[in-house]
């Protein structure tokens, strides 16, 4: 990697490609407050203050107010937990004991996933992963389930392949790199939400049409790169070019971090106006299939909702501390751990 030549103070992003109107944040975004914390209460998830102090940087609630602007509360505070949960398991597999060990990695995505087979690991987050699967999948189809339990799957596993590249000192090429990304950011897990937020099912018929995929990935994509570009601070205290597009970027191409972020930054342009083109492309796709009447609207309100998604995420990026916490007061000089990071994985 060339020397990384910027400070945290120093760094200045480029200015964002955002075309899609902003959302009104969903009215029950307080109710849902109330009730993250509930279950994040139940199920023990913050035991320290500092581990709460990480969830509020995040403010799970707010985010999914703004992905989720019209969902009905059950699925607005099913929003906000998860959103809660993902940071926690992020958070464990990057900087926590399980980020340094792939088998201890392995192990603890194997028993995450085994709730998808009707299974309850003995840990705080698995019995936590267990209840919102619960809820999340209670009157959804064959069809919906398959494509989350998919979009986990390649999240948690692709967090192993991270790490066991991290301990193998392997740098993924660029091209590698931006396949693994769309999933280990989170965002298609996201993106399956937006059905259930919109009380709409669709059928496998329009979830395949080539440019319904390629709407997802493309929105896929432009979160994993802005994610980027927002948590660089955090990256580049790390010194690692194994967790952000921005440093992989700057290590390949020696180009600094300035004019990587400015790839980094024309990449999630790029997405935006892929997700545009695929948009205009449906209507013929829906009249080749002979997808009409109902299925055809309810398609393209989805679509619709996809570009309030991400408008949401962005302006949940721009107002969010979750990538700007006080290092210096959450790490655990004792351990190397941050003190934000509970080891709920494997306890």
């Amino acid at each position: 990697m060339s020397e990384m030549r910027l400070t945290m103070e120093s760094i200045t992003r480029p200015e964002f490609y955002m075309p899609f109107a902003p959302p009104t944040p969903n009215a029950a975004e307080a109710e849902a407050e109330a009730l993250l914390w509930e279950w994040i209460a139940e199920f023990d998830l913050c035991p320290s203050a500092a581990s709460r102090r990480q969830i509020q940087r995040g403010r799970p609630a707010w985010a999914s107010a703004m992905m989720y602007s019209t969902a009905e509360i059950d699925v607005l505070a099913i929003g906000a937990q998860w959103s809660a949960f993902f940071f926690l398991v992020d958070d464990e597999l990057d900087d926590g004991p399980a980020g340094q060990d792939p088998a201890q990695c392995a192990k603890a995505v194997t028993a995450l996933l085994s709730v998808f087979d009707g299974r309850t690991p003995e840990t705080p987050l698995g019995r936590a992963f267990a209840d919102l699967w619960g809820r999340l999948s209670r009157d959804r189809s064959v069809t919906w389930r398959q494509a989350f339990r998919a979009s986990v799957t390649r999240l948690w596993w692709n967090q192993y392949g991270e790490t066991v590249d991290r301990q193998a000192g392997r740098v993924p090429s660029l091209a590698e790199y931006l396949e693994f990304r769309r999933y280990v950011v989170g965002a298609p897990t996201f993106i399956d939400i937006v059905e259930p937020a919109c009380g709409i099912e669709l059928p496998a018929a329009t979830r395949h049409l080539p440019a319904f995929v390629e709407l997802r990935n493309a929105a896929a994509d432009q979160i994993g790169a802005s994610n980027d570009l927002w948590s660089a601070p955090k990256e580049l205290a790390n010194g690692s070019p194994f967790t952000s597009l921005v440093t992989l970027v700057d290590h390949h191409q020696g180009c600094g971090l300035r004019r990587a972020m400015e790839w980094v930054n024309d990449r999630a342009t790029e997405c935006v106006n892929r997700m545009i083109t695929a948009r205009e492309q449906l209507s013929a796709q829906f009249d080749a299939a002979g997808i009409a009447g109902q299925a055809q609207a309810e398609g393209l309100a989805v679509a619709n909702a996809y570009a309030t998604f991400i408008s949401g995420v962005h302006h949940w990026h721009s107002a969010t501390d979750r990538y700007v916490g006080d290092l210096a007061e959450t790490n655990d000089a004792r351990s190397g751990t941050p003190a934000y990071v509970s080891n709920l994985l494997n306890t």
